[in-house]
């Protein structure tokens, strides 16, 4: 049996909220990048799901799940070290952290 062994996956995902969640009527979703410690995409996909039901949040759309390399360069050194941090003390009490929630509005 192949020996399976965690690594850090990531995701964006695309979202809605649940009706009623929130004071503003023309707030209806946004965005977030997550990032969790697993063995693979379908269990990601899983526990993904899971904390979204617990954060009331509907999915969309997740565009992507895959093995997080830590080196990754983002747009900005600040965006660079955000994410590093997040990778290497984020998982301290939990396997899964998100990022910043960014909520977009109805038009």
């Amino acid at each position: 049996m192949k020996n399976r062994m965690n690594k850090i996956y990531w995701s964006s995902i695309e979202y809605h909220y649940k009706k009623g969640l929130l004071n503003s009527k023309n707030i209806k979703g946004g965005f977030v990048y997550v990032f969790l410690i697993t063995f693979d995409v379908k269990t990601a996909l899983k526990r993904i799901i899971s904390e979204l039901e617990l954060l009331e949040l509907i999915p969309i759309e997740i565009e992507f799940i895959s093995p997080y390399n830590i080196e990754t360069e983002w747009n900005t050194d600040t965006q660079t070290e955000k994410i590093k941090s997040i990778c290497t003390n984020g998982f301290k009490d939990t396997d899964i952290v998100f990022d910043t929630f960014h909520a977009y509005e109805t038009e």
